[in-house]
Protein backbone atom coordinates (compact mmCIF):
# COMPACT_ATOMS: atom_id res chain seq x y z
CA UNK A 1 0.00 0.00 0.00
CA UNK A 2 1.52 3.45 -1.05
CA UNK A 3 1.96 6.34 2.18
CA UNK A 4 -0.73 8.12 0.68
CA UNK A 5 -3.23 4.98 0.45
CA UNK A 6 -2.13 4.03 4.18
CA UNK A 7 -2.40 7.78 5.59
CA UNK A 8 -5.71 8.19 4.04
CA UNK A 9 -6.86 4.47 5.54
CA UNK A 10 -5.90 5.71 8.75
CA UNK A 11 -7.53 9.19 8.39
CA UNK A 12 -10.55 7.05 7.57
CA UNK A 13 -10.81 4.97 10.88
CA UNK A 14 -9.55 8.05 12.70
CA UNK A 15 -12.79 9.98 11.83
CA UNK A 16 -14.94 6.49 11.94
CA UNK A 17 -14.21 5.85 15.52
CA UNK A 18 -13.59 9.40 16.59
CA UNK A 19 -17.25 10.44 15.79
CA UNK A 20 -18.63 7.30 17.72
CA UNK A 21 -16.60 8.14 20.51
CA UNK A 22 -17.71 11.13 20.98
CA UNK A 23 -21.46 10.72 20.33
CA UNK A 24 -21.31 7.87 22.78
CA UNK A 25 -19.18 10.60 25.69
CA UNK A 26 -22.93 12.41 25.19
CA UNK A 27 -26.59 12.56 27.02
CA UNK A 28 -27.83 14.36 24.65
CA UNK A 29 -29.23 12.28 21.34
CA UNK A 30 -29.65 15.38 19.29
CA UNK A 31 -25.98 15.97 19.37
CA UNK A 32 -25.15 12.18 19.08
CA UNK A 33 -27.36 11.82 16.17
CA UNK A 34 -25.37 15.23 14.86
CA UNK A 35 -22.04 13.90 15.72
CA UNK A 36 -22.53 10.30 13.81
CA UNK A 37 -24.17 12.15 10.87
CA UNK A 38 -20.88 14.48 10.39
CA UNK A 39 -18.60 11.92 10.38
CA UNK A 40 -20.55 9.49 8.26
CA UNK A 41 -20.49 12.47 5.78
CA UNK A 42 -16.91 13.79 6.04
CA UNK A 43 -16.10 9.90 6.09
CA UNK A 44 -18.19 9.61 2.80
CA UNK A 45 -16.84 12.56 0.90
CA UNK A 46 -13.07 11.72 1.50
CA UNK A 47 -13.94 8.38 -0.19
CA UNK A 48 -14.58 10.00 -3.27
CA UNK A 49 -11.43 12.39 -3.13
CA UNK A 50 -9.69 9.55 -5.09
Amino acid sequence: MSERRHSHAETMVALCVGGMVLARTTNDPGLRKSLRASARHQALALLKVE
